[in-house]
């Protein structure tokens, strides 16, 4: 199995840039590659900012708080030219937020706070990569709603010579193309299940996902043959809070970069 996963590691390398594309030959791939490299840039620079200030953190956290809290009026800003707001039933009510910061670390991050820090902006990360992924390749192959979400992995391959490309620039998933595309769909649907529950829940377990995701993970680690031992694709997840790690973030990244390359390839040729 340690062969297996090293055969892996192109996935899970510490890599964040792309195929510079030098032309405007395939649009869509630009468009990707534009709002991929502004994302990735800020989402790390700001976790790095908010790493430098950790210890300052939970004094602006009560400040922002107390503002918003305590001094709502004054972040009303049309009075500031002249108008004057209709009272409506809202008003009778108190208007605030929480400030659960300190619990939330202490809970699920053993008060760690750079381990906080990672989970807020590599929420981030997947929300807004899975974002442009999709609606990218949707606008390059033409493709409606219902064809988006996990079925999307579908029409990428129906591309002519996409997995041949694939596999012959990156890596060989399996030992023929109908294994490859069993695989392509497992990874894809993971990884939609981990993004529909940060979109809907911000990570908190509920309902059917952990069931769902103990049974894909299992899948993934069989058919990709990756021993749990080295902690990516792990079914021992908390009950309550998902937490992804960084190897399956890299995964994530590198395998919607390595598609879309091999997409802009096909079309170069």
């Amino acid at each position: 199995m340690i062969c297996s996963f090293l055969k892996f590691n192109l996935l899970l390398r510490e890599a964040y840039g792309m195929i510079t594309s030098n032309d405007n030959s395939c649009e869509h791939y630009n468009q990707f590659y534009n709002f991929y490299s502004l994302h990735i840039k800020y989402n790390m620079i700001i976790n790095l900012l908010l790493k430098e200030h950790a210890s300052e953190l939970t004094l602006y956290g009560l400040d922002f708080h107390d503002k918003i809290n305590n001094e709502i009026e004054e972040l009303n800003m049309f009075k500031y030219i002249g108008l004057n707001l209709i009272n409506n039933k809202r008003d009778n009510f108190q208007i605030s937020i929480s400030n659960i910061d300190k619990e939330v670390c202490e809970k699920y991050f053993n008060r760690k706070y750079d381990k906080f820090l990672d989970y807020i902006t590599n929420i981030q990360q997947i929300l807004l990569l899975y974002t442009n992924f999709e609606v990218s390749i949707a606008n390059h192959l033409n493709l409606n709603d219902n064809k988006k979400g996990v079925k999307l992995i579908d029409a990428i391959l129906e591309i002519d010579g996409f997995i041949e490309k694939f596999e012959d620039t990156y890596i060989t998933f399996g030992r023929n193309v109908n294994k490859s595309k069993r695989i392509f769909k497992l990874i894809w649907k993971y990884f939609t299940n981990i993004r529909n529950l940060f979109a809907h829940t911000y990570g908190q377990i509920g309902g059917k996902f952990k069931d769902k995701y103990t049974r894909l993970s299992k899948r993934m680690r069989i058919l990709l043959q990756i021993d749990e031992k080295f902690g990516i694709f792990s079914e021992n997840i908390d009950d309550k809070l998902y937490i992804i790690n960084e190897a399956e973030l890299k995964f994530f990244r590198n395998f919607i970069i390595y598609i879309w390359e091999t997409i802009y390839l096909l079309k170069k040729q």
